[in-house]
């Protein structure tokens, strides 16, 4: 449960960077220094070693397929019999199941958030959650 708390908290940037660490992917930190400094840290997307030198899952329809794919996620959708949530928003679910993590991100479509938007913040929240993970079990297994 702190994990989901404390995931509901990052910014965009800190769910992005945990999403490629995730992944297995590298950002390059000179580049993203510089793109960080013309852009701003919150708007940029990430440069990765070897790779994208914008890569946003959050914005990019391919890059959030991409990160989907590479962590085996199962995206469904689901609505109330209606089609609707209680406050007549429709739900995107993502069901993520590997490396033995599995963690259900809901998002709401609404009129601010298309399904597609919705469906690439929650792909990018799972990969975030892996992520942070890894992340933990990194510092648990240094502090040994």
């Amino acid at each position: 449960m702190a994990l989901l708390m404390t995931m509901e908290k990052k910014s965009d940037r800190e769910l992005l960077e945990l999403a490629a660490k995730a992944a297995g992917l590298e950002v390059s930190r000179i580049h993203q220094e510089q793109r960080d400094l013309s852009l701003g840290a919150e708007k940029a997307s990430l440069w990765i070693k070897g790779g994208s030198t914008a890569w946003n899952p959050l914005r990019e329809d391919g890059d959030a397929l991409r990160l989907a794919v590479k962590l085996g996620m199962d995206i469904e959708f689901y609505c109330s019999d209606d089609g609707e949530n209680s406050r007549g928003n429709s739900i995107i679910s993502v069901y993520c199941a590997c490396s033995g993590y599995s963690r259900i991100k809901q998002e709401d479509v609404t009129a601010e958030i298309d399904s597609l938007s919705a469906t690439r913040r929650a792909i990018v929240r799972s990969a975030a959650e892996i992520g942070m993970r890894m992340q933990d079990e990194q510092s648990t297994a240094a502090s040994a």
